[in-house]
């Protein structure tokens, strides 16, 4: 049976927009165009929402809803969501009397609008208390879960009624309830077991990265994530334990995969710069450096997905490819036609013979009035509006959208994408004993790297960390950060910053010991070594930073900040 809605708007293009986005989502809808045509449809049948829009002919939205509340009894009254350009006046005046159960402005959204109907829908099953309705799809109470971003009163309140948002104990799933949540999830499971909790996604955008979608509008995805939340904590307790503790990226990867069931697989996402997402929201660089090498110790097995060009100057793979003068490398290009005249054989563009309205050889001068016997279009080249130089075939060339590097397309980079699945041999090393994986990747060296250190980076020290604990060593980190970077951008843009900061990193390392090496992050770049915080310091000295700063055109004004690793 389709839930049904009443729209009580008297603007009928609106209404009929509104009406249509419910209707592909399965709802039944009936309108009217004032709110005592609307109440009087109230009274007459069964809805299980009605939206009325605040500016009404008669009597306003609020004056309905009032009405409506107090014509029908408690539990015949249904979810009542007000609509208006003038969101704060509404709420204003509705303070006091709580008549309508959400309020949305105008304009809005419909994707917006069909989940707030969904989620008025759902609000009157709060009466039920939480477990009773959980256990119906196998689970003895409510999930502890952690709400991602913070929700208003509203509607934290009406999530609470569903999940267990109090606990203090380990949460059991995380609800992505906004898109703005998605960068708080790398947050999470950068603590504790939040690397091993799965993701419900509540706002119908993130499917594909999502262990599940969740609006409560089906008993099937009630089913599906209760299965979700029982999966992981079955799975998190056949999992050894120190690589449930472990702080080590490789050592987390394969845990998720384990608990989440399914193949670790990228999805196409315009707001990364690698132009790619994994799923479970795992951060992608951190899964693209660390996968390979899972591989090749026999623990994944990937499957190609995709091939993306990469800019060279910030590795990006926002680019924008174009065809451009092979002189140049202007994208300023016309396609013009070119005639041969065939008494003196010569050929030319269009151009060159064009004559007022005539055509006339620029070689013999004679006037060609006859195509097929005086002359034929020999084909077509391209003229360049920049240099005015004429090519039969363009070039291939890439300007990154994040930089501005222009990049010719014989020499651009890539980098392939893969999905990658455990072996028999990667779910034997999660499930080992305390000598098992933990120990091989050195899941407590180092013990601890501070939160603000890109996953890559940590990633790598673990591995540097790992090299130097059997040799006795310490490994020593650092981060260099550039104070002129806002004036480089202002003055030579994002391309000359991120050759400036490459050559310097360069110069840095090459007249550093063999111990040391360098690793770009996202705006600022960072130093290793694998034998002693000494040898770091001696290495970002302050002569050290400006003879690699001598070379370069652009001036960074490095800054150095040495990072504490608690082994």
């Amino acid at each position: 049976m389709h839930n049904r809605v009443l729209i009580v708007e008297d603007d009928t293009l609106q209404q009929a927009l509104l009406g249509s986005a419910l209707e592909q989502r399965g709802f039944a809808i009936d309108t009217a165009v004032n709110g005592i045509d609307g109440i009087r449809l109230l009274q007459r049948g069964h809805y299980d929402a009605a939206i009325f829009d605040y500016r009404l002919p008669d009597i306003d939205g609020l004056a309905s809803a009032r009405l409506a509340r107090h014509l029908l009894d408690e539990g015949g009254c249904p979810s009542l969501i007000g609509m208006t350009a003038d969101l704060d006046e509404l709420e204003a005046r509705d303070a006091e009397t709580n008549a309508f159960d959400a309020h949305i402005a105008k304009p809005f959204e419909l994707a917006a609008i069909v989940r707030l109907v969904e989620a008025a829908i759902m609000r009157p099953q709060a009466s039920i208390p939480a477990h009773a309705r959980w256990a119906e799809f196998g689970l003895s109470r409510a999930p502890r879960a952690i709400v991602l971003p913070m929700q208003g009163k509203q509607r934290h309140a009406f999530l609470a009624g569903l999940f267990d948002l109090t606990s203090c104990r380990e949460p059991e799933i995380i609800l992505l309830a906004d898109a703005s949540g998605v960068a708080a999830i790398e947050d999470v499971r950068r603590s504790g077991e939040g690397w091993y909790l799965p993701v419900a996604d509540l706002t119908g955008r993130f499917g594909h990265l999502a262990d599940v979608s969740f609006t409560g509008a089906a008993a099937s995805e009630w089913m599906a994530l209760a299965a979700a939340v029982t999966r992981f904590a079955e799975r998190r307790r056949a999992v050894a334990g120190r690589v449930l503790k472990s702080r080590d990226f490789s050592t987390r990867l394969l845990g998720h995969i384990a608990m989440s069931g399914r193949p670790l697989t990228p999805g196409y996402d315009a707001h990364s710069t690698l132009c790619v997402s994994y799923s479970g929201f795992l951060p992608a660089r951190g899964v693209i450096s660390a996968a390979p090498r899972l591989e090749e110790r026999g623990l994944l097995r990937r499957r190609f997905v995709d091939r993306f060009h990469v800019c060279p100057g910030c590795d990006s793979s926002r680019l924008s490819a174009r065809e451009v003068c092979p002189s140049c490398r202007s994208s300023d290009l016309t396609s013009t036609a070119v005639i041969h005249h065939y008494r003196c054989a010569h050929q030319g563009l269009e151009a060159e013979f064009a004559a007022g309205r005539d055509l006339v050889c620029p070689k013999c001068r004679q006037h060609l009035r006859h195509y097929g016997s005086d002359y034929d279009r020999a084909g077509t080249a391209l003229e360049c509006g920049a240099c005015r130089a004429v090519h039969a075939e363009p070039a291939v060339g890439f300007v990154c959208l994040d930089c501005s590097l222009v990049t010719d397309g014989d020499v651009i980079h890539t980098r392939d994408v893969f999905s990658y699945e455990l072996t028999d041999e990667g779910y034997a090393a999660i499930a080992a004993s305390a000598v098992g994986l933990a120990q091989e990747l050195a899941a407590d060296v180092p013990a601890e790297i501070p939160g603000d250190v890109p996953a890559e980076v940590a990633d790598a020290v673990a591995r540097w960390s790992a090299a130097a604990a059997a040799s006795g060593n310490v490994v020593a980190l650092a981060e260099i950060r550039y104070v002129d970077r806002e004036a480089c951008l202002e003055k030579r843009g994002q391309g000359a910053f991120e050759r400036a900061r490459r050559i310097f990193l360069s110069n840095v390392v090459g007249a550093a010991p063999a111990s040391v090496d360098g690793f770009s992050g996202p705006t600022s770049d960072f130093v290793v070594a694998n034998d002693g915080p000494e040898t770091l310091r001696r290495a970002l000295s302050a002569d050290m930073l400006a003879d690699a700063e001598d070379t370069l055109e652009a001036s960074l004004k490095p800054e150095v900040r040495f990072i504490d690793i608690v082994a």
